[in-house]
């Protein structure tokens, strides 16, 4: 990929104002001292509007940071046991039957909002990794589930923080998730997305 100039990173957000931007951004991470620092903020802003949560992430990737959160005196199982924050497999959210069909993903987080609004929340925020499962489809399929993802988001159905860990991802794959995202996280930096082009939201 092309590198990416310096002006891309000119005015950078903090996590508690992008929803002022964005409902659906991504962060790209490195390593898990990165994932921890997006992690931390974006659970904390979530609890503090009343949604529910979800967490799609790997559980061998959440213990280290449910670790260090515990540490700091944050005691997740009491978000859980009042149902604020629900933990799934994020292949139970990606995939059906072994591959990722972008109409079943769109039915299920549709089905969170409603689900979380039944319960009395504000509405659902969901952090979903795609770790290892990028490579359950070809890119194409990733834009369709991101454009279709952006355009549901935007209608108000979810908060959407999309991780996706670098390691995993091609030369290619970068600039597609650039496309389809408002706000964008490499690192540390976390901006308004000048590459961000909205999409066609249907199906094709």
């Amino acid at each position: 990929m092309n590198e990416i100039p310096d002006e891309f990173w000119n005015e950078p957000l903090e996590l508690d104002n992008v929803l002022d931007v964005a409902s659906h951004f991504c962060w790209i991470y490195k390593d898990d001292a990165e994932l921890f620092e997006i992690f931390q903020p974006a659970l904390m802003a979530a609890l503090t509007a009343q949604k529910q949560l979800i967490i799609a992430v790997d559980e061998a990737t959440l213990e280290p940071v449910f670790q260090r959160l515990g540490e700091e005196g944050f005691d997740i199982r009491t978000y859980i046991a009042k149902r604020q924050i629900k933990l799934l497999e994020p292949r139970k959210i990606l995939l059906t039957d072994g591959s990722v069909e972008v109409d079943a993903v769109l039915d299920r987080l549709q089905g969170f909002s409603t689900e979380a609004k039944e319960a009395g929340w504000e509405g659902v925020s969901i952090i979903l990794d795609t770790g290892k499962l990028v490579r359950k489809a070809p890119e194409n399929v990733w834009q369709q589930y991101e454009m279709r993802t952006d355009h549901e988001c935007g209608k108000g159905s979810c908060i959407m923080l999309c991780l996706y860990d670098l390691n995993q991802l091609s030369g290619t794959f970068v600039p597609m998730l650039l496309k389809t995202h408002k706000v964008v996280g490499l690192g540390a930096g976390l901006i308004v997305n000048p590459f961000y082009m909205a999409g066609n939201p249907e199906p094709v």
